[in-house]
């Protein structure tokens, strides 16, 4: 592909209320110059955006564009940015946490319309979760494992119903045969 994408997220665990902050880093992986004609960071539904600041400029289309699943679009639609063969730009999108945002994990997809070059879309990033009520944001930092209750069997890989069957199996015929031999003899 012509664009790649990468965006990470800082905090990538959030709380309602709480901001985070994604960079964006665009490469043109061609071997002509990307003039960026639109530049869009598709928010996920349990996020409202902040502000944008980076070489795309700070300029947010005002109100953000609303999409059907409830998310927005942060668009902005630079002047004179052209991202050079084989250059990477760098964008910052804050967005925060909404208060009745539905705990789970949520990805974003960035999209970008370059000229002559034409327009790329990323797969999911920057996975961010919203931890439920009462949950912490950070696991701790050595938890502690409870030893399990009753007998511990390492795992070997077999189905141990299939062995104790056929041995079942054995020992009932070891005692028929045992009884038949027996009824034989006497």
């Amino acid at each position: 592909p012509d664009i790649s994408f990468f965006k990470g997220a800082d905090p990538s665990v959030a709380k309602a209320g709480e901001t985070v902050t994604y960079t964006a880093t665009i490469t043109n992986q061609s071997t002509t110059p990307c003039e960026v004609l639109k530049f869009v960071d598709h928010i996920a539904p349990a996020f409202e955006l902040v502000s944008s600041a980076g070489p795309l400029g700070t300029a947010l289309e005002k109100p953000a564009p609303s999409r059907v699943d409830g998310g927005v679009d942060a668009v902005l639609r630079p002047t004179d940015v052209v991202i050079g063969a084989g250059k990477s730009v760098t964008q910052t999108i804050v967005v925060k946490v909404k208060d009745d945002a539905t705990p789970g994990t949520y990805y974003d997809t960035l999209e970008i319309f370059c000229g002559p070059n034409g327009d790329f879309v990323s797969g999911p990033l920057a996975p961010v979760t919203v931890p439920g009520p009462g949950v912490p944001n950070e696991p701790p930092a050595n938890p502690v494992e409870e030893p399990p209750a009753g007998p511990v069997f390492a795992p070997t890989g077999l189905n141990t119903g299939v062995p104790a069957l056929a041995l079942l199996l054995l020992v009932a015929a070891v005692g028929t045969r045992r009884l038949v031999l027996s009824r034989r003899d006497s």
